[in-house]
């Protein structure tokens, strides 16, 4: 039998029998290297997207926040307006130069009152007159030619038709470029006159479409808010009851890219956010969405966004106007969340890949090391036992450390007054401390798990924590300190701040809600009864007004009537009355006389605070010099000499210090002794850092007023400032008491204070304090001047 060849493989077939291994395992080297780049990158794509839309949702915030605060001076305007019985130009022009100054996007205060056609002609004569009274040089020439003008059908601006009633813009804070607008009757135009009948209908501010600011350039948009504004003390609770009694409307022009840039900048301020990194878009939903009232100049066009970027839309809310906000990240934004963790995990895997074709390239054909490499991977076997017995006790403390930090956490969260919960995302509570346990009437905080809101509270509150803890899960977007009215199921009602923000897993997964909450009971019932006592007084200080108002016309009127016809009595029946009825009748007049002046003291006093000027750079030296040229009579018949020192320049009300001077002069004219009256008034500064009391504080002019007069017994000191307090009878010296109490008013009202010093037969020192002296170059007190 012949004998059969061994058979051996050829040489293709046993590189393939070889190699066709390493081929397999590289190709799913390769494979599951671009899976898991495809999964990084959508987990970094899906971690980008969640980051974004969390800072996008902090201008969103800040914005509304912005547009809140700018609308308030325009609520304070309606409260200042239905509070006064007469508003004039110059207490609007101070009302509104403030909130003008604090807030950049507030560009105009505006005042259209209600004019009917009868009162047209006499509105159009009093604005120049009306000017000069008030010093508003900066509106005199505009107001000067004041007429009310309309909007015709082609927009251009003529002579107002005659019509039932016009709403011309009459007061207008700031002046400036903008006073072309003054009189113009904002009911012709359509728009404005559909948001004003909205407002009037609602009794709330109103919002109309926004309109470009031609005269500035570049896309600048304003928007003008009406508030309507009702008659003095009158009903308006219903529709019917403000058309009634419209007194008119207060306005105000928001500047829309100074209130957004505003808001930008407080966030630049803010720690842990970034503006270059979002950029908006702000459009008003009713308009075109292809004109942006603003837009950062770093908007990425629609087309060329990244695809790892995203898009958020949110409504803010001008009064009633809805605008849409729409976010965008920035190319630098963009640039610095690039998703290299992808293609790290890209390259570790062809590396990994690539070192494992090695080592199985290495291992075929090398039957030889088997042995070497079994006896290694024992070692590195043994090896990797210790590091596992290393790693389990790594474990153990960290375990341990674990444990020890929750208690800490327990001891807090048992510890601490304030109401802390957990809530998975069904709005469940998984947590609650002590202290909420024990608000809950719970003897355990375990029993509050799985339950809800609606377990604890009536069903209106639960719903509104419920709502804001969807949000929250939803957006991530946190509320921080927002004071919250509880209202339990027996009827109890307290208030807390309430802080609420997302609860994350490990992956940064959003699973569900935590938050706290402080009792601000006592506080919220004290704020209660502060704002009671302020509308009090608010109120008291009407009726003052009123009262003040019916002195100062009503009263006075009866008692001319009195004074003219008894004179008149006397002149006609001279012949037939008797030395007694003569008498009677001086005794009359007289009486009527002293109450006219008593009457005008009174309303002097009244006037002190309500109707003083602003404060300006005043000379004290000319003040004197004023004071005296009006006393030129009383100075000469007394033979009384005044000096003086140097005297400084002050920040104050310039009538007013006349009127501080002349009352102290003439008092010292009125109350002097035998020999002729010798005055001295001084000015001088306290010693550096403090002020004439020995208190530390800024430093403040003390001023002296001495005479040689018949003085006071120190016992009446106090008393001489209280007004109608008389230390001598009206025979012996005239006066209604009252001049004193008005200058301790005007010094009190300058920020300073009052006192006497005197002997009887000594003469009498009056000192009073003004502080804020006007500064100098060098940052100190100004120097005296005279």
């Amino acid at each position: 039998m012949e004998e059969t060849p061994p058979h051996h493989p050829p040489a293709a077939e046993s590189w393939t029998h070889r190699h066709l291994p390493l081929a397999l395992a590289l190709a799913a080297g390769v494979g599951l290297s671009a899976a898991l780049f495809s999964l990084v990158r959508e987990k970094e794509r899906e971690r980008l997207q969640a980051e974004f839309e969390r800072r996008a949702a902090i201008p969103a915030a800040e914005l509304q926040r912005e547009i809140d605060d700018h609308l308030y001076p325009l609520r304070s305007i309606g409260y200042f307006f239905f509070s006064s019985v007469e508003v004039d130009r110059g207490e609007f022009r101070n009302f509104t130069r403030e909130d003008l100054a604090r807030l950049p996007g507030l560009r105009a205060f505006e005042w259209a009152p209600r004019v009917l056609e009868a009162g047209r002609a006499s509105l159009e004569q009093s604005a120049g007159a009306e000017a000069r009274k008030y010093r508003i040089t900066d509106q005199l020439t505009a107001l000067e030619q004041f007429q009310i003008r309309e909007w015709n059908s082609q927009g251009a601006v003529q002579p107002a038709t005659p019509r039932a009633e016009y709403f011309p813009i009459y007061f207008m804070e700031p002046g400036g470029g903008s006073l072309g607008v003054l009189g113009l009757d904002l009911a012709s135009h359509p728009a404005y006159r559909a948001t004003m009948a909205a407002a009037l209908d609602q009794g709330t501010p109103c919002a109309a479409a926004p309109f470009p600011l031609g005269h500035e350039g570049g896309g600048l948009f304003g928007c003008r808010v009406f508030m309507p504004i009702y008659t003095n003390g009158a009903a308006h609770g219903t529709s019917p009851e403000r058309s009634e009694h419209l007194a008119g409307y207060a306005t105000t022009v928001i500047h829309v890219r100074n209130l957004v840039e505003a808001s930008l900048q407080r966030l630049d301020r803010l720690k842990g956010f970034a503006v270059r990194d979002v950029a908006i878009r702000l459009t008003d939903e009713q308009g075109d969405p292809r004109q942006p009232l603003y837009q950062s100049p770093d908007w990425i066009a629609d087309g060329a966004t990244n695809g790892a970027a995203v898009e958020t839309t949110m409504p803010l809310f001008l009064a009633d106007r809805r605008w849409q906000l729409r976010t965008r990240p920035t190319a630098g934004f963009i640039a610095s969340h690039r998703p290299w963790g992808a293609w790290l995990a890209l390259d570790f895997g062809l590396m990994f890949t690539a070192l494992l074709g090695v080592y199985l390239f290495g291992v075929s054909g090398r039957e030889a090391r088997i042995g070497r490499l079994v006896h290694q991977r024992t070692a590195e076997l043994a090896e990797s036992n210790d590091e596992l017995k290393n790693e389990i006790a790594r474990r153990k403390r960290d375990q341990e450390a674990t444990a020890q930090q929750r208690r800490l956490v327990d001891m807090l969260m048992d510890g601490i007054p304030d109401h802390i919960y957990f809530k998975d995302r069904e709005s469940r509570f998984i947590r609650i401390n002590r202290a909420m346990a024990a608000m809950f009437g719970l003897r355990d905080d375990q029993q509050a798990a799985g339950k809800t809101d609606f377990d604890f509270f009536t069903p209106e509150h639960a719903q509104r924590a419920f709502a804001d803890e969807q949000e929250i899960l939803r957006t991530g977007a946190p509320l921080i300190g927002r004071e919250e009215k509880e209202t339990w199921p027996d009827g109890t009602v307290t208030w807390v701040s309430t802080t609420k923000q997302a609860l994350r897993n490990e992956r940064g997964e959003i699973v569900g809600t935590f938050g706290m909450s402080r009792d601000i009971t006592a506080r919220k019932l004290a704020e209660e009864a502060l704002a009671q006592k302020a509308e009090e007084l608010a109120r008291s200080n009407t009726e003052l007004e009123q009262f003040a108002y019916v002195a100062s016309h009503d009263l006075q009127e009866p008692l001319r009537m009195i004074a003219s016809y008894t004179q008149l009595l006397e002149r006609r029946y001279k012949d037939r009355l008797d030395a007694d009825a003569t008498d009677y009748i001086n005794f009359a007049v007289d009486g009527a006389r002293r109450m006219q002046v008593l009457i005008n003291d009174l309303l002097a006093y009244s006037r002190v605070g309500r109707r003083g000027r602003p404060f300006a750079l005043t000379d004290c030296a000319e003040v004197l010099q004023a004071t005296l040229a009006n006393l030129k009579i009383a100075l000469e018949e007394s033979g009384a000499v005044v000096t003086h020192t140097p005297l400084p320049r002050l920040v104050a009300d310039g009538p007013q210090l006349t009127q501080l001077f002349q009352n102290l002069i003439g008092n010292a004219i009125k109350f002097r002794g035998a020999a002729p009256p010798k005055i001295h008034v001084s000015a001088e500064l306290p010693p550096a850092g403090e002020t004439p009391a020995g208190q530390p504080g800024v430093a403040e002019w003390l001023f002296t007023v001495r005479d040689n007069g018949i003085g006071i017994e120190p016992q009446y000191f106090a008393r001489i400032f209280v007004i109608f307090q008389r230390l001598h009878t009206r025979e012996e010296y005239p006066g209604t008491g009252i001049g004193l109490a008005v200058c301790k008013k005007i010094v009190e009202r300058h920020g300073g204070r009052i006192w006497v010093e005197s002997k009887p037969g000594q003469g009498t020192a009056f000192h009073f304090t003004l502080p804020g002296a006007a500064p100098t170059a060098d940052g100190g007190p100004s120097a005296p001047s005279g």
